[in-house]
């Protein structure tokens, strides 16, 4: 019996934490909500409506153009996400993140400009080949944890994914579950389930214009002021200065620096991997999974 009382307490004390993580970051909350309506906005648009139209004029040739699709889009994807993470990091990540829900809302869309037929098909096969330039980022992910006070980025990351799933769960998943598996509800026409995609595509857009990514930033720089005040740089001493060894010139460190740049310039992110040993380790355990 103590012990289900203390876990119900941990429970409950968790739950009030998260809370107020989700109150001193309340751009980060906005942001997993977006992330949460751009999932309900694409499987509005994919698992209702274009799945049955693929069917419709595919018929048997489904699996196999889809598999041609999916393999064309990753290849996209494979060599386009790092410049788009690169465009991102310059330009701002929640332009990169709304970039990236046009890229996702925009085969659905087709159906809505072409129709709901042969030719909004391959309209909406074309523009899901085009997403794959930026779907592999993570954008708004990055966004969150850009407006997201340092000290609850671990949590943050946790609650990213609940509160995403949960907001996709409450506007896609328990709708579909009561209209074509209960049947609790009428199913509605093609026209309604685009007309709701595109209200959520709609609502993504507002949410994710209400995030301010200075948020975290101010604050972290004012957290940072407030501690470094009043304490002077360490500067090195004579002494200090007269016991720093002097290395020998490397010869082959010219060679070796030409090369890092010429991969620089050709491979984005090749920086970043270099300067940081656990990203070698993690993109090499992702290589061989």
């Amino acid at each position: 019996a103590e012990g289900a009382c203390d876990a119900g307490v941990e429970k409950r004390a968790a739950i009030v934490e998260m809370y107020r993580v989700m109150r001193r970051n309340p751009d980060a909350t906005k942001a997993m909500i977006a992330a949460g309506l751009q999932r309900s906005a694409v499987m509005a648009g994919t698992t209702l409506v274009m799945q049955n139209l693929r069917v419709m004029v595919w018929k048997e040739k489904t699996a196999e153009y889809m598999a041609m699709l999916t393999m064309v889009m990753n290849i996209l994807s494979m060599c386009c996400s790092s410049y788009f993470g690169r465009f991102s990091d310059k330009f701002g990540r929640r332009l990169g993140a709304a970039i990236f829900g046009i890229c996702t809302f925009a085969p659905a869309w087709m159906l809505q400009i072409f129709g709901f037929n042969s030719t909004g098909l391959y309209a909406s096969s074309a523009a899901f080949i085009v997403s794959g330039c930026c779907v592999g980022t993570d954008s708004i992910l990055v966004l969150t944890s850009d407006v997201t006070r340092e000290e609850d980025r671990p949590m943050i990351f946790g609650l990213f994914q609940s509160i995403a799933n949960v907001t996709s769960f409450v506007l896609f998943g328990f709708p579909a579950i009561l209209i074509t598996l209960m049947h609790v509800i009428p199913n509605p026409s093609v026209e309604v389930w685009l007309m709701y995609q595109t209200v959520l595509a709609l609502l993504y857009f507002i949410v994710l214009w209400r995030v301010r990514p200075s948020s975290a930033a101010t604050f972290a720089a004012a957290t940072a002021a407030a501690e470094t005040e009043g304490s002077p740089e360490a500067s090195p001493t004579m002494s200090e200065r007269s016991t720093e060894t002097v290395e020998a010139p490397d010869e082959a460190a010219p060679r070796r620096r030409g090369f890092c740049q010429l991969l620089s310039a050709a491979v984005p992110g090749f920086d970043l991997v270099r300067a940081s040993p656990e990203l070698r380790k993690l993109y090499a355990c992702s290589f061989f999974l």
